[in-house]
């Protein structure tokens, strides 16, 4: 007759095993497919500042401007598969004590240089532009099958599409290598081109000169920081505008921060849970297993072995 100890030990054995499998596979079905989704309640904000450099009446002026971008999910008009979103801008000249953010666009400001508002739909997965009459009606714009504010969960080192809302097409976004930014591995990426026909200001057309790069988590496809250096020039080469801009720390800081949450969370799911899981579960129920079949002479040579021991102390 099996011991009670071995029946004990073989049930504790099962149920933690048991467990463990059970973790592991809910991780790899429930977990990794809803974590590896663009979420439907972004709400999020990037500030960039640097200098703009116009061409006026009393020649090139140079002077400190910051680009505050909002990004906010469309939650009701958002499904499991496509999330709308609504892309803000509103650039404004570093002047004054107190430099409001600039997230009222109806409010008048003399500082304000230029505002923007878009509506477009994206893949949930792949990040990639969607062009679908179910999404796309009203204020929402039809984009492309390329990146637009994100890259995709589980990036890969190579080159991806990526569209740019001046010349209104994609271009292409260069993986150039790793790089890590405050700690937290990052790829990056360059978007770079010359003299691109464009409609540089209202109704004017022009020039495009665009140098952007993007550092990217690739478990997350989250940007983390942006330095971009734009020109616009009319079509005989004469300087409209010069721009150069970056995240600033704080935003930087605020994107490592969740950068390094939210890959943990992919990382643990899609890593480290099944592996623990499989192997620690596999390992529990094989010993429950053995524990259950233990032949009775096994466990009772086991008890004489014990007791002989015991005897000679």
């Amino acid at each position: 007759m099996q011991s009670r100890r071995a029946r004990t030990l073989a049930g504790a054995a099962l149920l933690l095993g048991t467990f463990l499998v059970v973790t592991a596979v809910l991780a790899q079905v429930y977990a990794v497919p809803k974590l590896l989704k663009t979420p439907t309640d972004v709400d999020v904000k990037n500030i960039l500042e640097g200098t703009l450099t116009t061409d006026g009446p009393e020649g090139l002026t140079t002077q400190e401007i910051r680009a505050t971008n909002y990004t906010k999910a469309d939650t009701e008009r958002s499904d499991d598969e496509v999330v709308v979103m609504r892309d803000g801008t509103c650039v404004m000249k570093l002047e004054g004590d107190e430099v409001p953010e600039c997230e009222a666009y109806d409010e008048p400001d003399s500082r304000v240089l230029e505002t923007d508002e878009v509506g477009y739909a994206t893949d949930r997965l792949t990040a990639a532009g969607v062009d679908d009459p179910e999404y796309v009606r009203d204020d929402i714009e039809a984009r492309p099958a390329v990146l637009l504010g994100k890259w995709p969960f589980n990036s890969k080192k190579k080159d991806y599409q990526y569209y740019e809302d001046l010349l209104e097409a994609p271009v292409t976004a260069a993986y150039e290598g790793e790089e890590d930014v405050d700690g937290l591995p990052t790829y990056r990426y360059q978007v770079s081109f010359e003299e691109e026909p464009a409609e540089v200001t209202d109704g004017i057309q022009g020039l495009y000169t665009l140098v952007r790069t993007f550092w990217v988590e690739p478990a997350t496809g989250a940007v983390i920081d942006v330095e971009t250096h734009g020109r616009r020039t009319l079509e005989n080469g004469d300087l409209l505008a010069e721009n150069k801009l970056s995240y600033t720390d704080e935003t930087v800081a605020q994107n490592v921060s969740d950068g390094k949450g939210n890959r943990l969370k992919i990382v643990l799911a899609q890593t480290w849970v099944p592996i623990i899981g499989y192997g620690a579960g596999a390992l529990l129920l094989l010993a429950s297993a053995l524990l259950l079949l233990r032949r009775p002479d096994d466990e009772q040579a086991a008890l004489s072995y014990e007791r002989e021991a015991a005897a000679t102390h």
